[in-house]
């Protein structure tokens, strides 16, 4: 992503922005929301089609961003996190946690979802049914390779699969937003820094000068 824009479910970007804010675990940083957006043609009502949004941070966020899909995943080894429930019983993750799931292809996951099924979905499953997604789990990363893949959409359990939001398909509306809500260096502060760089240049060639006009040329005493 971006230092100051966060991707996450639209589902959980329904208010304003000024109700969120983003917290990260290692750089402990609580940082405010100045604009929620969500996906072009996201649905609720639709079984969660295109459930994405992109939350607009009031300063960067010092965590490393993660690269994002530009190819639908192939079928194998992913991992999820979350800060949900840890257990069937209930009780929110005080940290980040991280599970191994599979994903499935399209037609496996199409053919356990049926209707609720769609084109923006992809799926992921833990097969031994340990590893599931739950509540306050919404709008984490699916990562395969490094890549973020997916996002939380809804839940599986057991051997149920998760679904998740296909981040390759919204790429290009992603990288829109993030470029018109990146701050760009202001033009006073582009001609300081030319400035400084320039002077260095000046400085320099001025003590050559001088050194050459001393008479101490090849190592000479």
């Amino acid at each position: 992503m971006a230092p100051n824009v966060v991707l996450t479910a639209a589902h959980c970007a329904d208010g304003s922005a000024a109700s969120y804010a983003v917290v990260t675990q290692t750089e402990l940083q609580n940082i405010g929301v100045s604009a929620v957006i969500t996906a072009p043609a996201y649905d609720a009502s639709a079984d969660y089609v295109n459930d994405a949004a992109l939350l607009v941070l009031t300063s960067p966020t010092l965590s490393p961003s993660i690269p994002l899909a530009t190819v639908e995943p192939a079928s194998g080894a992913s991992a999820i996190y979350g800060w949900g429930n840890t257990s069937t019983a209930g009780g929110a993750g005080l940290a980040s946690t991280t599970g191994s799931m599979q994903v499935l292809s399209d037609a496996t996951a199409a053919a356990y979802w049926g209707t609720w099924w769609a084109p923006s979905d992809m799926a992921a499953v833990d097969p031994n049914g340990i590893v599931a997604l739950g509540p306050g789990d919404s709008g984490g990363p699916l990562v395969v390779g490094g890549v973020e893949v997916g996002i939380n959409d809804r839940c599986g359990s057991g051997t149920a699969p998760s679904i998740f939001t296909r981040v390759d398909q919204l790429n290009g509306w992603i990288q829109t937003e993030i470029a018109a809500n990146t701050p760009k260096p202001s033009v006073s502060a582009v001609h300081i820094e030319h400035d400084v760089k320039t002077h260095k240049v000046v400085k320099k060639h001025h003590k050559r000068h001088r050194h050459a006009k001393s008479g101490r040329v090849g190592g000479e005493a």
